[in-house]
């Protein structure tokens, strides 16, 4: 009996095994589709990236990977779009140059320049829709992939433009620019002089007993603060805007012709 039993033991022992064994050959596994990203960005790289950042511990994150595991799922076998994930500690540097300051936080594009975050819904569908209308690359000189038909015709023309209507354009739009940053902060050093004789006025009124000579520098004041806080918030914008898609087109074309003149 003792030996029968032991037989019998034995078997279910075996038969578990290679049934857990059969249920990863038939394709169980319970492998994420979710691409981990570690340390190095190779795996991304001149690729359309939905990149989460996620932290240790965070249950906001966890509650996302279902949908984040189904989304992966949806693009595995798309070539140029990757749905990847990465653990945000001291030794990732990508979330630091990235500022990320809450978890889980979506950012899409090129690795070395996302995009977002992304704040949309967070059902699947909405994601799906999100990620085949806006996780893309720019379109660029030798990614042509990426552009529509308006950008792949602008190339055409930029490439058929002489020389010196290229170099003139060139510096027309850099002029352009120069000019739109130069308007603001001349507006600007204008707010910082008219606060600071806003100031000296609330000074010299709260000097006196006029009550209402001391309410109107005060407004004063509050007014060019308010215009200095607009106008540094539009120098920021400028400074985070993106170059005119045309220039950013021109500059590597410039970039491709010097490459050819030094060959």
């Amino acid at each position: 009996m003792k030996l029968q039993l032991l037989s019998f033991l034995t078997f279910s022992a075996v038969f578990d095994f290679f049934s857990v064994s059969a249920g990863t050959v038939r394709g169980e596994s319970t492998s994420s589709a979710v691409i981990q990203i570690k340390y190095d960005v190779r795996q991304i790289e001149n690729k359309a990236v939905f990149l989460k950042f996620s932290e240790a511990g965070c249950v906001a994150c966890k509650d996302s990977a279902a949908v984040w595991e189904e989304l992966a799922k949806q693009f595995s076998n798309n070539k140029d779009i990757v749905i990847a994930e990465i653990e945000c500690n001291d030794e990732n540097y990508l979330c630091e140059e990235n500022e990320i300051l809450s978890y889980p936080t979506f950012k899409y594009g090129d690795v070395d320049m996302l995009r977002g975050p992304y704040k949309g819904p967070m059902d699947f569908e909405s994601l799906k829709k999100f990620t085949l209308e806006n996780v893309r690359l720019t379109c660029t000189m030798h990614a042509n992939h990426w552009c529509n038909d308006e950008e792949l015709a602008l190339i055409e023309s930029l490439r058929k433009m002489p020389l010196d209507e290229l170099l003139e354009n060139i510096d027309d739009m850099e002029s352009a620019e120069e000019e739109e940053f130069e308007a603001v902060e001349n507006k600007l050093e204008a707010a910082k002089m008219l606060l600071e004789a806003a100031e000296k006025n609330l000074k010299k009124a709260e000097k006196g007993s006029d009550n209402t000579e001391i309410e109107f520098a005060k407004t004063e004041v509050i007014s060019a603060k308010k215009t200095i806080e607009d106008l540094e918030v539009e120098f920021d914008i400028l400074m985070d805007k993106e170059d005119p898609f045309e220039l950013t087109l021109m500059g590597e074309l410039m970039d491709e012709l010097e490459l050819e003149m030094e060959s």
